[in-house]
């Protein structure tokens, strides 16, 4: 009896100290927030070319299934996700000043019409005096009333660059890498270029009569102590932080250029408050779409022939 009780505690123990207990808990709070979760969707990664999976992969229910609202378009919000926890290493990202408002996203918003319709939405530029393009115009919101808004990426002065983990320890023994960040950004910007390329042979295949807008947010959800250093005029300042934004490129298969990726590094206990952050996202991208709606829908129809 006490060999079980001990090996139940041990258990516990380690479950724990995973990060299993923390992706439970963010799922929950999607679905609470009208997300539809997938735990554990798996991928291919084609540089191991084993099979892998995501922790979370969610879409927003409430846009993504109201077909009618933005038909000829089918707009989809996805939010991929990596869940760790750590409490014998510290994150630490290193960071540099923002230098505008712009946030190149060719990795997380791709624009399905643009690969598969007809010629005349090819040459756009010649239907509107202001093309639509969804990878920019996802940074610059401007409403006559409101003025100009941006995404949550713009509320960043800073832009991390690179990161490494830390060992907490008392002893002043160098030990430092980036594993568990590194295999974090991979598995979230793999799973998200291969949800890309599955979706790409879908729509070709498919006699849908939707074209598929979809806009990924990716994130790190972490359950442990994040810093943040920037360096000014030699003097280092390492600040605590509940979020942090990291910019990162990668070249899928798929494509013959690096890809931008804008990854969200959040501290457990600002799930929430991020959340809240993307719904207001894709509330201002779902105005420019229905703003557009009108001009699009006049050249996008799907080539048959």
């Amino acid at each position: 009896m006490t060999e079980k009780r001990e090996l139940k505690d041990y258990l516990i123990e380690e479950i724990q100290e995973s990060g299993f207990p923390l992706e439970i808990e963010v799922s929950s709070i999607l679905e609470h927030s009208q997300w539809v979760v997938i735990n554990n969707k798996p991928y291919t990664d084609p540089d191991l070319k084993a099979f892998r999976t995501v922790d979370v992969f969610a879409f927003h229910e409430p846009t993504t299934y109201d077909f009618e609202k933005y038909r000829p378009l089918a707009f989809s919000p996805q939010l991929i996700l990596e869940c760790k926890k750590s409490t014998t290493r510290a994150w630490v990202f290193f960071a540099r000043p923002k230098k505008a408002n712009v946030f190149p996203m060719s990795g997380q918003a791709y624009d399905f019409p643009k690969l598969f319709s007809t010629q005349g939405y090819r040459n756009r530029d010649k239907l509107s005096p202001s093309p639509f393009s969804y990878e920019y115009e996802f940074n610059y919101l401007a409403d006559q009333v409101k003025g100009m808004r941006h995404i949550h990426y713009a509320d960043f002065d800073n832009i991390c660059i690179t990161y490494s983990e830390y060992k907490i320890r008392k002893e002043k023994i160098r030990d430092r890498g980036k594993d568990e960040i590194f295999e974090a950004i991979n598995q979230i910007v793999k799973s998200q270029s291969c949800d890309v390329k599955e979706t790409a042979n879908h729509v070709k295949d498919a006699a849908s009569p939707y074209f598929p807008v979809v806009l990924s947010f990716i994130a790190i959800v972490f359950d442990g102590p994040l810093f943040e250093v920037t360096i000014t005029n030699g003097k280092l300042e390492l600040v605590e932080r509940d979020h942090i934004l990291l910019g990162y490129r990668y070249r899928p298969r798929y494509s013959l250029v690096d890809l931008h990726y804008w990854i969200d590094v959040v501290e457990r206990e600002s799930f929430s408050a991020y959340l809240d952050k993307i719904h207001h996202d894709i509330s201002l991208v779902d105005e420019k779409i229905l703003s557009n709606l009108g001009s699009l829908s006049t050249y996008l129809k799907k080539d048959r022939s």
